[in-house]
């Protein structure tokens, strides 16, 4: 794709072709081919787009590599929030199990001692036809 002067193309084609008579298509596409073209460097709304475009490039180089003080804090805070809701919910958790004799009140990792990713695995490969469950001799398969 080029940048080209559509009045000045105008003015070569008429100047060109004009009392000739009909011109060949490929002929005028040819010249379009080689008609001078703008290097969109100097048109001057990309020039200025180009230093914004540095400007603020910049600007949030800088912000990243030193965030405002007020950010570093907010995250820290959430993190300490986080931390600390994480380890209640847990210790209630844990309490809540140890007093009302429920098991299963603590976090499950396992299903059947099988932990929970590799049962995860094993229900999307045979979602996805790639697991074949064989049946015993005399029962009849699931579903």
């Amino acid at each position: 794709m080029w940048i080209c002067d559509a009045g000045q193309l105008y003015d070569s084609i008429s100047d060109n072709w004009c009392g000739i008579g009909i011109a060949n298509v490929s002929e005028i596409l040819e010249f379009v081919k080689y008609a001078p073209t703008i290097d969109p460097e100097t048109i001057p709304i990309v020039r200025k787009l180009r230093e914004e475009l540095a400007r603020v490039t910049a600007e949030r180089d800088a912000i990243k590599k030193n965030p405002p003080v007020e950010i570093q804090t907010d995250a820290f805070a959430l993190a300490v929030e986080l931390a600390k809701v994480t380890a209640e919910r847990d210790a209630a958790q844990r309490l809540l199990a140890e007093h009302t004799g429920v098991v299963g009140m603590e976090k499950v990792t396992t299903c059947f001692g099988c932990p929970l990713e590799k049962v995860l695995e094993l229900v999307l490969a045979y979602r996805d036809g790639r697991l074949i469950i064989r049946q015993e001799k005399g029962k009849e398969a699931a579903p």
